[in-house]
């Protein structure tokens, strides 16, 4: 039962990461750059992913998984309001850094924070649950993406991506608890 309002949570920050998936190279192009940018502007997601991971564990272990499960939402929304206000494709590619960022602390410290909740006999069923909330956010974000880009222009979804990160901080001061015993 305390696992069901962080896997709400991480399927939610998923529908936001899938919902990028369709609009970036059409807002990317809005910018006049060349599909190699746009590659780039692809690439930098992962690699604020994957620089934030070991960070964003360790702070963890340090502070406790919900402090930096918040701060992951807000970095994301930072980014997103940052990617939607640009007018430089440049100044884009760093917001998404951003976003990457906040994502990658995020998913780590979630599924921390799930395997916290966890004993021997429900692991396998809770990481089961944490991939499917994963990717049934993953997999239907792209729709809704889609449909804020075609009725309210490519940036659109960065701002539905915000409310997604406003809600899930929202979430975690209030509805998930930190099991966690912080290590000195």
């Amino acid at each position: 039962r305390q696992a069901w309002p962080l896997l709400a949570m991480i399927c939610v920050t998923m529908i936001g990461s899938g919902m990028m998936v369709p609009v970036l190279s059409l807002y990317a192009a809005t910018f006049g750059v060349t599909s190699t940018l746009v590659g780039m502007l692809m690439t930098v997601f992962g690699v604020g992913r994957l620089l934030s991971n070991y960070p964003g564990g360790w702070l963890s272990q340090k502070l406790g998984r919900r402090p930096l499960l918040i701060a992951g939402a807000v970095i994301i929304g930072v980014g997103c309001v940052g990617a939607a206000t640009t007018e430089d494709f440049y100044h884009l590619v760093f917001w998404r850094f951003v976003q990457g960022v906040g994502s990658g602390m995020y998913m780590t410290v979630s599924g921390a924070a799930l395997a916290d909740m966890s004993s021997s006999e429900n692991r396998a069923r809770i990481v089961g649950l944490y991939q499917a909330a994963l990717q049934f956010g993953a997999s239907i974000g792209p729709v809704f993406g889609g449909f804020f880009a075609s009725y309210f222009g490519v940036r659109a979804p960065f701002g539905a991506v915000f409310a997604i990160s406003v809600a899930t901080v929202i979430l975690g001061i209030f509805a998930v608890r930190d099991h966690h015993a912080k290590v000195s």
